[in-house]
């Protein structure tokens, strides 16, 4: 009787009158498929992940929820089904080695668990960088408004001065620090709030139809107009908590005034404070983001339970992959700006 070693599986018996061609085929047909798939895990594969996942939601799943609103169901079916092909892909060639902290059985396996889900929230953050970063420059207008009205307010000022005679060095001094500062705190407050809206923006196209995706597969396909109505609720609560990272680092990376003991503090103490800092606030985020889902899934499908172990599960895995990413993205905008900072403050003293 033939024996042959197939990887994964081990040794496996054919039968005498198989020869060579049928084995290979039986083994190709039959054996290979139902071999689980070896995944290396790791940052690189966490990455492309990610970015599968967040591609397949902004390029399938949100054309399938406006197909489903304006009745081109057909549509609306076959991009839920490239959905599924994508979904399929990822576990298949993508998937997590160490998926959930319950598979931590080592320190090996807890650093795969870390790197992998730095790998995989990074995708998902940087489309919110970017439209956040758009928002911001859209809001020039506003810093070169706030600028000439600064500097129309100093000349006033100066002529005021000149009339009553008392203009001197040090009051025209006073007088231009005055109208920067104003001039610096409008265009602060413009850019901020450009960059809340953009990074909103950037939230929504990803989380509105991450719940859709969610309440689809807990209604098995068969949603309605309505379902689409509570994934655009639930979706849009779970966007506005999803900017809090993005608008962070954008802030973080734009903030001027920084005081020179804090910007020439150790550069590993700073990234500790930010990688804190983005752990809480990433991490509290992505779990409440995760309850506000199963509570959409909850309010369609009556039948299915929210306080489950399964889900407990979820809430405290989607909090830590949150956090690992969003500390490791929030420590790095503090060290980034902490040294464009100290190159900033050495020119103005070289000068």
């Amino acid at each position: 009787m033939p024996r042959v070693n197939v990887e994964g599986v081990g040794l496996v018996n054919f039968p005498d009158d198989m020869d060579q061609d049928e084995i290979l085929r039986a083994i190709e047909r039959d054996i290979l498929p139902s071999v689980p798939a070896k995944h290396e895990g790791g940052f690189i594969p966490g990455v492309i992940r990610g970015a599968k996942q967040v591609s397949s939601l902004v390029g399938d799943v949100l054309p399938a929820m406006v197909g489903k609103a304006i009745g081109a169901d057909e549509y609306a079916a076959k991009q839920m089904a490239e959905y599924q092909a994508t979904e399929q892909e990822i576990a298949s060639k993508y998937a997590a080695r160490v998926p959930s902290y319950k598979d931590i059985k080592s320190a090996g396996d807890a650093l795969t668990y870390v790197t992998e889900s730095v790998g995989e929230l990074l995708p998902s953050i940087i489309p919110t960088l970017l439209t956040g970063g758009v928002g911001g420059v859209a809001m020039r207008g506003t810093t070169v408004a706030a600028q000439a009205a600064a500097k129309k307010l100093a000349q006033e000022e100066i002529a005021r001065a000149v009339a009553k005679n008392v203009l001197t060095a040090e009051t025209l001094k006073q007088i231009e620090k005055t109208a920067l500062q104003k001039a610096a705190e409008v265009a602060t407050k413009a850019t901020a709030k450009g960059q809340m809206i953009g990074t909103g923006v950037g939230s929504f196209i990803q989380n509105v139809p991450e719940v859709y995706q969610n309440v689809y597969e807990a209604k098995e396909g068969n949603v309605t107009g309505g379902d689409i109505a509570t994934a655009l609720a639930f979706g849009s609560f779970n966007a506005a908590l999803d900017t809090v990272l993005p608008a962070t680092v954008l802030q973080k990376l734009t903030k001027s005034g920084v005081p020179k003991e804090a910007v020439a503090a150790a550069w590993y103490k700073r990234a500790a404070k930010g990688g804190a800092e983005g752990f809480v606030k990433e991490g509290g985020t992505e779990a409440l983001q995760e309850m506000s889902s199963a509570a959409a899934e909850k309010f369609v499908n009556e039948n299915k339970d929210f306080f489950t172990e399964a889900n407990f599960e979820r809430f405290v895995n989607a909090g830590l992959k949150g956090g690992l990413g969003g500390g490791v993205a929030t420590g790095l905008a503090d060290v980034a700006r902490s040294e464009e900072h100290t190159s900033e403050l050495q020119s103005r003293e070289t000068i």
